[in-house]
C-alpha cells in the first residue's frame, strides 16, 4: 500500500543510498598480474579495466582515433595509484581497452 500511494504522489521510492559515499574521490590502482596483463580497478574492486602500452609502431594519434583513450584522460590523475608492477611515472602512458 505504501509503495502505491507514494507512486501515486511521484515520490521515488527505493532503496536510500549515502550520497557521502559517492561524493568522496575514488581511487583507481593500477596494477600488473603474473600473466602480464595491466588492470585499472576501483579501490571497492566493482569494476576493472584493461589497460596497455602502445608499441612502437603505434602512434597515440592512431590509438585515440581508434576508440582507445589514454588512463589520464579517463580519469583525473589524482584518482590514479600505481600498484604492484607499475611504477607511477607509466601511468600517463597506458591506454584503456573499451
Amino acid at each position: 500500500m505504501i509503495l502505491e500511494e507514494g507512486r501515486r504522489q511521484g515520490k521515488h521510492l527505493g532503496v536510500q543510498r549515502d550520497m557521502r559515499i559517492r561524493r568522496q574521490t575514488m581511487k583507481i590502482i593500477v596494477s600488473m598480474d603474473a600473466c602480464g596483463e595491466i588492470w585499472a580497478h576501483h579501490e571497492q574492486g566493482d569494476r576493472r579495466e584493461v589497460c596497455f602500452f602502445k608499441t612502437e609502431e603505434e602512434t597515440e594519434e592512431e590509438l585515440r582515433a581508434w576508440g582507445y583513450p589514454l588512463l589520464v584522460d579517463t580519469y583525473p590523475a589524482a584518482q590514479l595509484e600505481a600498484g604492484p608492477g607499475i611504477e607511477p611515472q607509466e601511468l600517463a602512458e597506458l591506454f584503456l581497452e573499451r
